[in-house]
């Protein structure tokens, strides 16, 4: 039986050990959000995002969920560290079976209004969001006119509801 070399046990342990951290990391960003300390959790974020990129380490942010993909969308801002590797993550969010994909099949939005619903629970204004996806706050509105007669809505609190509901956000 062939055994592994010293330094291919060492790198497994660095990388097994990396992965925990950024695990643990996104878990305290989320808990520290739930528990309004938003500053603390965006450090924690950060953190995460910064040690994950270099190694393309989807997967504990993806393990996070919701309450991730949450904390992702409302704590890193566009311009910030960490931001382009956080918008791939969010596109594999978009991409990754959700629990609730039978129901949101029912409601067939299209990517860009699902986008733009992902955002409503993080209370960003519309130049907000149209800054944040790199779109013109016009075309932002017309998503979210589209959004609320496809769910059958007439605010983003109820968009916000029946998002929910329906396994979308």
């Amino acid at each position: 039986m062939a055994r592994a070399a010293p330094w291919s046990r060492a790198w497994t342990a660095i990388a097994v050990a990396l992965h925990d951290q950024v695990c643990a990391l996104v878990i305290a960003a989320i808990a520290e959000r739930r528990l309004g300390h938003a500053e603390h959790a965006t450090d924690r974020l950060t953190k995460a995002l910064g040690l994950a990129e270099p190694q393309r380490m989807y997967r504990p942010f993806l393990d996070g969920g919701g309450a991730a993909r949450s904390a992702m969308t409302v704590l890193i801002r566009p311009v910030s560290q960490g931001a382009a590797f956080a918008a791939r993550i969010l596109q594999r969010f978009d991409t990754a079976p959700a629990q609730g994909q039978h129901a949101a099949a029912a409601i067939p939005l299209t990517g860009s209004e699902l986008a733009v619903l992902r955002f409503l629970p993080s209370h960003m204004t519309n130049q907000e969001i149209a800054e944040a996806l790199f779109l013109s706050i016009n075309t932002v509105k017309t998503h979210l006119r589209s959004v609320y007669r496809k769910l059958n809505v007439t605010t983003r609190r109820e968009a916000i509801a029946r998002g929910g509901k329906l396994g979308l956000l």
